[in-house]
């Protein structure tokens, strides 16, 4: 569009909310209103619908300062929602909040945004957040878009090293590719290649995408969630039909509460690897640091990634 900001019926929630101090909630609501020349009695309608819904009419009367955070939050997000734009900006609106009221306020944001049908382009580093949150997720890498994507497609199949790294943990290896096997497109297949990858110091490695010229430089990356954990002295004597495997050796296990996070080093390369399991399976599998344990996975649940 052509038009200037003024006119573009856009609103925006600044990070720290940007509430007028000296004017009582009811004013700082109304004030964006007031600046378009709305009539007062439309205005007086509007401002009490929107403080209703967002469930803090009782404090019109009062200044932000006798509000909490997450109270502050919503009214901010009120303020912008009664002007009733086609697109709300949201600069990191939970960035300011404690990790409980941040989930709490999440519920919030999600429910208010389907409340009103707008379109919510919220900008955020909390990875959590992005997936909880979105239909549609952006990843910005120094201003170049690397991914657009739904949560799930951006979680199981990361376009580039910087998305598979940014989303969360996920152990990724570089290497050349050496071979490419395709798949069958349609109802039996994805179109995908089976890829094999030569990892110094490790070996082949398998996993799946769609295939680049072979000698160029990729990697492959798999989800901590996805390998398994193999004592040395039981992987002799338990043959694995996985695709990929190396030894590594447990140096840390931090129980986080549901999900325990064990971190190894490659004994080959000295690569940093993790694993995450539920913690009653852990305790169950009574492996400790220090221990030497094969690391295994399918080709099935290692994306390639070509950049």
């Amino acid at each position: 569009t052509h038009l200037p900001p003024a006119k573009r019926n856009t609103a925006k929630m600044f990070q720290n909310y940007a509430l007028f101090p000296h004017k009582t909630i009811w004013e700082n609501v109304d004030f964006g209103l007031k600046m378009k020349g709305i009539a007062r009695a439309e205005r007086k309608q509007r401002v009490g619908e929107i403080l209703e819904l967002v469930g803090l009419s009782h404090t019109a009367a009062r200044k932000p300062n006798m509000l909490s955070g997450g109270q502050q939050q919503r009214i901010a997000l009120a303020r912008a929602l009664v002007n009733r734009p086609q697109v709300l900006m949201l600069d990191e609106p939970l960035s300011a909040l404690d990790e409980n009221l941040r989930v709490k306020m999440r519920g919030e944001l999600k429910k208010i945004q389907q409340q009103f049908g707008l379109t919510f382009i919220q900008v955020t580093h909390h990875v959590e957040e992005a997936f909880s949150l979105s239909d549609q997720i952006v990843v910005m890498n120094h201003g170049h878009i690397d991914q657009v994507a739904t949560p799930t497609a951006l979680f199981t199949e990361p376009a580039s090293q910087f998305v598979a790294k940014f989303i969360g943990d996920n152990n990724i290896f570089t290497g050349k590719v050496t071979g490419a096997i395709a798949s069958k497109k349609g109802p039996k297949g994805d179109g995908k290649a089976r890829i094999e990858l030569e990892v110094e110091g490790i070996g082949t490695l398998h996993c799946r995408g769609i295939a680049t010229p072979l000698g160029s430089t990729a990697a492959c990356s798999v989800r901590p969630d996805l390998i398994q954990l193999i004592p040395v002295l039981y992987a002799a004597h338990s043959p694995s039909s996985t695709a990929n495997s190396l030894t590594a050796r447990i140096t840390d296990v931090e129980l986080t509460g549901y999900v325990t996070r064990v971190s190894l080093v490659a004994e080959a390369t000295g690569q940093p690897l993790l694993y995450k399991t539920r913690t009653t399976d852990w305790m169950a599998s009574q492996m400790k640091a220090g221990e030497q344990v094969m690391v295994q996975w399918s080709a099935e649940n290692s994306v390639f990634l070509p950049y």
